[in-house]
């Protein structure tokens, strides 16, 4: 009797053993089924990411005293960087350490905290938004200060210490000098003394420090790492200023229709002046708004506009720096309103060539702002092609795109955005310029003899590169066979 008890309790328990299993594995299949992720295939453009080298990054050798500095070169796609280390003793590199894109130089600087002792070999590559990444891209041999692997750098020469073109700060410079990890500022103190005032990175030549006003301070400048600073052989005197009030641009002009499709402003240079900010008034409904408008900053002293009006329009400058803004300028400008095509706003963007199979198709589009009426609008797109001559070069007109051919028409009463195609059949590997230029078809009901087409002058034309890699199975996104 106890014998069978035990024999019904074991067949329970595998039996509710094969029934958890399963559905484990159902849980499973479903979870599978129901999270199963789109795949994203890549471009052209993503192809050619992963097949881009990047040039070989630096690696420090004994500036620093428990890192090593890895430096590289701007990749103007990178959304990205990975980088990794080699183990000296087990040869085998390292998980990876991303690293967000930056433009300025310090972003692209990584510090390792070496905690092996022994050389150090450090790869990178570059990755864009989709996560497509280059090849890896490896450095020379690097390793933190281990007591003979670096000298005490040279003084930097040329210290240049700023006499009150900042207020309330001192701009230093200086020249740079090889094998430093970074440099130290100093200034002289009221006891005579040397006193640090400012740490930068290596790849810093220049820097500005707040100090009081008025007051004059002898500054010099070392050059450090590991085994030691220089000397502070080359120093310089300098002094902050202080001022209320910063001037305002004079001799501001707005271009009068000297240009076609953009204003040209310019101004004299603003002592003190950091940069200008430039203001306009925007046009709505045909009438210039009330107020003005930011539109840009600049270190220049001029600006370019481009608009697609021939109304004038008021723009205004002011001079800026870390602390004041001076008051505005004012004057009206407008662009040249000769051609018909740009009385109604028309002109082309955003070509681009799409790799279509064994052809290629020239994807471009045409703005209308919408304001104006639409007799005036342009109603055809020539096709051109450069073609070299004994005095450089000349376009000819290859084929015509009519308005009617949009492949979508989004515009209202307020404008909108029309799409055309145009299909290429050339030679692989065969690289042609071809441009797209904005017409509008004369009176169809006049005489042949009397008919006119107007088209944007050359300088308005959209110039884009088209080629035919040969990859016959190859499909951009956004050829029409996906429309």
């Amino acid at each position: 009797m106890k014998m069978k008890v035990q024999t019904q309790i074991v067949k329970k328990m595998s039996l509710a053993l094969i029934t958890g299993v399963i559905s484990i594995i159902s849980i499973d299949a479903n979870a599978l089924t129901l999270s199963k992720p789109t795949m994203k295939l890549p471009t052209k453009e993503n192809y050619s990411h992963m097949a881009y080298t990047m040039f070989k990054p630096t690696a420090s050798d004994g500036l620093f005293e428990d890192e090593v500095q890895i430096r590289w070169n701007r990749v103007s796609w990178a959304k990205s960087y990975e980088i990794r280390v080699k183990d000296p003793l087990f040869s085998k590199w390292s998980s990876v350490v991303t690293r967000k894109a930056s433009s300025s130089r310090e972003g692209r600087i990584h510090m390792y905290k070496q905690k092996v002792r022994g050389v150090h070999e450090f790869s990178i590559r570059a990755c864009d938004s989709l996560g497509f990444c280059s090849k890896w891209s490896v450095s020379d041999p690097g390793e933190k200060y281990n007591g003979n692997n670096a000298q005490m750098p040279l003084a930097p020469l040329h210290v240049n210490a700023t006499d009150g073109r900042y207020e309330g700060k001192i701009g230093v410079s200086w020249s740079g000098v090889s094998s430093v990890g970074w440099y130290q500022l100093y200034q002289l103190n009221t006891s005579n003394l040397w006193e640090p005032i400012k740490k930068t990175s290596n790849i810093r030549t220049h820097i500005r420090y707040e100090a009081p006003e008025n007051i004059q301070y002898t500054i010099g400048v070392a050059a450090c790492n590991a085994a030691g600073c220089s000397n502070l052989d080359n120093t310089d005197v300098g002094y902050a200023n202080y001022y209320s009030t910063l001037e305002a641009p004079k001799n501001f002009k707005a271009s009068d229709g000297k240009y076609r499709a953009y204003i040209q402003l310019h101004w004299d240079e603003v002592p003190r002046a950091d940069g200008y900010k430039i203001y306009k008034k925007e046009l709505i409904y045909g009438l210039l708004a009330p107020t003005f408008t930011f539109i840009g900053t600049t270190r220049d002293t001029s600006f370019i506009d481009r608009v697609n009006t021939p109304h004038a329009t008021e723009y205004a400058v002011a001079a800026v720096n870390d602390r004041l803004s001076s008051t505005k300028v004012t004057d009206f400008g407008f662009a040249d309103d000769s051609h018909n095509v740009r009385m109604n706003n028309h002109f082309v963007l955003h070509a681009e060539v799409l790799q279509c199979g064994t052809h290629v198709e020239l994807k471009f589009h045409n703005y209308s702002l919408g304001l104006f009426s639409r007799d005036n609008a342009a109603n055809k797109f020539d096709i051109l092609k450069k073609v070299s001559t004994t005095e450089g070069y000349e376009w000819t007109r290859t084929g015509v795109v009519s308005g009617h051919q949009a492949n979508s028409d989004k515009r209202d009463s307020f404008g909108g955005v029309r799409t055309y195609y145009k299909n290429f059949t050339i030679p692989a590997g065969v690289e042609e310029q071809i441009g797209i230029r904005a017409c509008k078809f004369d009176d169809p009901f006049k005489d042949e003899e009397d008919r006119v087409d107007y088209c944007a002058a050359g300088d308005e034309i959209e110039e884009v590169t088209i080629s035919n890699d040969g990859i016959g199975w190859y499909y951009d996104e956004g050829c029409r066979i996906f429309q």
